[in-house]
């Protein structure tokens, strides 16, 4: 687990950083991101290859690295809170990094997450009251209640198709459910009183959620997440960080490819001197002439028991 864990690391920052260089992203963001996954993954029931292959294709659908971890983490901290497994959560981050990259999340999209067990009237709440806080839920009034919205838009998931739910809010909702955003921050976005309590609130509950451990599985899940983790560590510091064991393996592939290729050629050449001088043709003929040979015999045991019989 320790050795799968590092080799998704180096795959992970590889896939990171061809996303994020153009923003200056360096390769200090990039370990330092992840370190700070990997810490939230030991504290949490939840795995940490796989969600720092979702952060991956949250950089690739043009997600800044900050937001793609506090995402991942929000994200994670909601289906805990919702009670979904592991994997479907895993699922429906793929699919909500699908609909990311075109900025808006739509009824289509959002089926994904309700197949997964994610949407809930807690959760869904909160990202209503995020597009009214960002300017993208016009029409709803400041204090207005989710129940009054409802009331008002009809069903959460039909309101979807008018394309209020943007990029910006999903991730901003991620954020303070991950509990990266602060009460200040909520407020200068422009939250009111009340929404920043029920968001700060929200994030803290789902965050308990997602680091009470409730289970044996869950115990097992955990401890084992721990001693990958320590393990993934102990591997890089014997092969190396990123750049290390770049180096490192490069160097052992140009050593042994051009070993390889040598012994390649060298057989390569000696087989075509043997076709050359007619080892081929002698070769086939022989295969010929013994299964002439076998067909004869067979015709005449055939032949023979016709006879008798």
């Amino acid at each position: 687990d320790g050795f799968k864990d590092y080799e998704i690391n180096m795959d992970s920052i590889q896939t990171i950083l061809a996303n994020t260089q153009s923003k200056g992203t360096t390769l200090d963001d990039v370990n330092a991101a992840l370190d700070e996954m990997n810490t939230y993954s030991d504290k949490t029931i939840y795995n940490f290859s796989q969600m720092a292959k979702n952060v991956s294709k949250f950089t690739a659908a043009g997600i800044d690295l900050d937001t793609s971890v506090s995402s991942i983490k929000g994200l994670a901290n909601v289906s805990a809170l919702m009670g979904v497994k592991n994997e479907e959560a895993q699922r429906s981050m793929f699919q909500l990094s699908q609909a990311m990259g075109s900025g808006v999340v739509k009824l289509k999209d959002w089926i994904s997450v309700e197949n997964a067990g994610l949407s809930g009237e807690a959760f869904n709440n909160a990202l209503v009251q995020t597009g009214q806080a960002l300017g993208e839920l016009t029409k709803m009034p400041v204090g207005s209640t989710f129940k009054d919205w409802t009331d008002q838009n009809g069903s959460f998931r039909d309101s979807l198709e008018s394309g209020w739910l943007t990029t910006e809010v999903l991730t901003t909702t991620l954020g303070a459910l991950a509990g990266d955003l602060d009460a200040v921050q909520l407020s200068d976005m422009g939250f009111s009183d009340e929404q920043v309590t029920q968001m700060v609130e929200l994030g803290q509950t789902a965050l308990a959620s997602a680091t009470d451990v409730k289970t044996a599985t869950q115990l097992y899940q955990t401890l084992k997440e721990t001693m990958g983790s320590g393990w993934a560590k102990t591997i890089q510091t014997v092969i190396g960080n990123f750049t290390e064991a770049k180096g490192l393996f490069t160097n052992l592939n140009n050593f042994f490819g051009g070993f390889m290729q040598r012994s390649s050629d060298a057989r390569n050449k000696l087989l075509a001197e043997w076709k050359w001088f007619g080892g081929r043709t002698v070769l086939f003929e022989g295969f010929t002439r013994g299964l002439n040979a076998i067909q004869i015999v067979l015709g005449a045991i055939g032949s023979a028991f016709r006879e008798a019989f």
